[in-house]
């Protein structure tokens, strides 16, 4: 099955070494001299000749994929910073640290942020060396730059994990770039004492991208094409506008504005056209090669060498040189080729949502377009161009879509429509971007170029939110879990297998995936009806109780916290539609009806649901029920009511409570299952 295509087996063992690391939280490495066993077991597999050993070649392969598991899951382990004994998060009681920012700052929402490199700890009695990546938040008007070396009079904080369901998990995100801590910095607590870049060629790339951005923004006019400008050039993100994100993003077209596979693409087809005159000469292929590797390592350079860019130069690259031999190389090898040798390199790309995008979408383009394509056949050369557009614009969407709606939650519908608009558009905009870059020096150029891609970009908008506003241009809610999503991919790989290549497994795989699809679902729907719970979500900004039934939510919240539509909209609603309950919002301040008894005390609030009594105690403690099952408490509530003879199963303090405040609770009711939302996250009960 893999004949042709040995690195497509090679990342397949590696990625499961490092999902098993991943299931095993990055803390559990194999010893070297099983590691050396292994190796010498696989070399003697080659002194007997296969005519001696029928089964050699299968042992063989059965050795070498353990190999590639055992080096996935030791890789992973050595790259978790964690476990580095000289992380600086595993030193206690610093009081000053010492380090070198690895990134430019950004400024959005008042509030500014950089990358550091903690270099040494300083602690009661002496400094001691140490490394580690940090997040420096801070509020300044000054711009720091790569390299500037800091003294750090702040306490590290551990970066939370999220506290509600379906909230962005900024804790994970940041892990897979190994970056586990972060400091917020108050006024005067931090000095710029150095400039010392780490790596010099990351400088001069940074330092070219900050040229380019000076650049665009004194030739493009409009504020709004400037940023958007720069982010699908030089994948400058930090001054585009929600609203922009959002219509992006409602289209199917944010890909557009991150640097990646796309755009790299694109430009590697331009160099390609530009330099075809070099096929008429005998070494012309190695011209090109060469001309094309260095023009596309030039622009990882001009965007700052982004991840996502090295990424995408990489696999082009590795592609350019698979054409200069002139060997019969399958395009799927040469893209687990790059695939393999980043994932050597930094293994927790693999969890990171751009490279999973990438790949597929890579991978689904090869795949997919060409078999499209070939479905219908236009003379005409404007709409055969169209159709090709089209084709990779579907190919793209089938092969991510499943995990898109797993990660976004939303469907964009008329991405077919927006792709038709954006990547030609993206080709241009490309162009004349780094022409604007290039031509600076002369007089008018930079202007007139200036000029006319404002117009276009305006333009591009204009129809981007138009089209966004058509009825039913996004499905959302979606969602999809990790199993879900598996056997969705599952079914395409089975259906593309039976469809294109007449083989019967692909339809025995696509109905296993059809018939487990289904089966999740319908054991997920009973285990629902049968569920009734209270959760308390982690909202500061208010008090919020929430009761669900097998087809409802019930959710009872102050008027602090309803006024905070966009919260409630994003934490409570998410999470509630994807398990398929209606949201029902009841405000504890005004007169309603409850669907569940429900009684409004002078005290607090108490429910009676499912035999079990419930009380949100805002003041004393006069009129409550002697026994009480789940007693909540918020901000409101003080210490001094507490009575001894108050019987509670469960206590919850909401995230509303300080914790100083829980730490007083803590003293008087140490006999009772306390919960802590603002330090453990939302809490959920089961009430059957």
């Amino acid at each position: 099955m893999f004949s042709g295509v040995p690195f497509v087996r090679f990342v397949l063992w590696l990625i499961t070494g490092i999902l098993i690391a991943y299931l095993n939280h990055f803390s559990v490495s194999i010893p070297m001299k099983w590691i050396i066993f292994v190796v010498i077991l696989y070399g003697c597999t080659f002194i007997f000749h296969p005519r001696t050993f029928l089964l050699l070649e299968t042992l063989r392969g059965i050795i070498g994929s353990i190999f590639l598991v055992v080096t996935g899951i030791n890789l992973s382990y050595q790259y978790y910073a964690l476990n580095d004994s000289q992380h600086f998060g595993n030193v206690s009681h610093g009081i000053a640290y010492k380090a070198v920012a690895i990134s430019d700052s950004e400024t959005q929402s008042n509030r500014s942020k950089i990358v550091v490199e903690v270099q040494a700890v300083r602690t009661d009695s002496f400094w001691k060396t140490c490394q580690g990546k940090a997040i420096l938040y801070f509020q300044s008007p000054e711009k720091f730059y790569y390299g500037d070396v800091f003294l750090i009079l702040e306490q590290t904080k551990r970066i939370p994990a999220p506290g509600n369901p379906f909230q962005f998990d900024y804790q994970g995100y940041m892990m897979y770039q190994n970056i586990f801590h972060q400091f917020h910095i108050k006024q005067g607590k931090i000095l710029k004492i150095d400039h010392r870049p780490p790596s010099i060629w990351m400088s001069i790339s940074l330092q070219i991208r900050r040229y380019a951005d000076s650049v665009l923004q004194t030739s493009i006019p409009s504020s709004e094409a400037h940023s958007i400008l720069t982010a699908l050039l030089l994948g400058i993100k930090s001054s585009l506008h929600d609203d922009i994100r959002q219509i992006y993003a409602s289209t199917g077209a944010m890909h557009v504005l991150a640097v990646s596979g796309l755009h790299v693409g694109l430009l590697y087809g331009i160099i390609q056209f530009l330099l075809s005159w070099t096929d008429r000469f005998k070494r012309g292929i190695v011209l090109k090669t060469f001309f094309s590797i260095f023009l596309l390592w030039s622009y990882a350079f001009v965007t700052g060498l982004s991840p996502s860019v090295l990424r995408a130069v990489t696999m082009f690259s590795l592609m350019a040189i698979a054409q200069a031999t002139r060997r019969q190389t399958n395009i799927y090898n040469t893209i687990a080729v790059s695939a393999f040798l980043l994932l050597c390199f930094q293994p927790f790309l693999l969890f990171q949502v751009g490279f999973q995008l990438s790949y597929l979408a890579v991978v689904g383009i090869v795949y997919f377009q060409p078999k499209f394509y070939e479905l219908l056949e236009f003379d005409n050369r404007l709409l055969d161009y169209i159709w090709q557009i089209s084709c990779v614009a579907l190919a793209a969407t089938l092969a991510t879509a499943p995990i898109s709606i797993h990660y976004f939650g939303q469907f964009p519908t008329f991405f077919f429509v927006s792709n038709l608009i954006v990547v030609p558009l993206a080709a241009l905009l490309l162009i004349g971007g780094l022409s604007i870059v290039v031509t600076s020096f002369l007089p008018f150029v930079p202007e007139t170029l200036g000029y006319a891609i404002n117009q276009i970009i305006l333009g591009q908008n204009f129809l981007l939110e138009h089209l966004s506003n058509l009825p039913y241009a996004v499905i959302t809610p979606v969602y999809l879990s990790t199993l879900e999503t598996v056997g969705i991919y599952l079914f395409l790989v089975g259906i593309s297998l039976h469809w294109f290549h007449h083989q019967r497994m692909g339809i025995k795989l696509a109905c296993l995936a059809a018939v487990g699809y289904a089966s999740y679902n319908i054991i997920s729907k009973i285990m629902r009806y049968q569920e009734h719970q209270l959760w308390v979500y982690d909202l500061r900004q208010g008090t919020h109780v929430s009761f669900f039934s097998s087809e409802n939510a019930y959710n009872y919240a102050d008027t602090r916290l309803l006024a905070h539509h966009k919260i409630v909209q994003q934490v409570m609603k998410q999470h509630q539609q994807s398990t398929e309950r209606k949201s029902l919002f009841f405000n504890l301040d005004s007169n309603f009806i409850s669907p569940i008894p429900y009684v409004r005390l002078q005290e607090g609030h108490l429910w009676v649901y499912q035999n079990k009594t419930i009380f949100l105690l805002e003041s004393g403690y006069e009129n409550v029920p002697f026994s009480i099952d789940i007693l909540i408490t918020n901000h409101r509530f003080k210490i001094s009511n507490v009575s001894s003879a108050l019987s509670v199963r469960y206590w919850i303090a909401d995230a509303s409570v300080s914790q100083k405040s829980f730490s007083r609770l803590k003293q008087h009711i140490y006999s009772r299952k306390l919960f802590n939302i603002q330090q453990q996250g939302s809490v959920y009960l089961n009430l059957d």
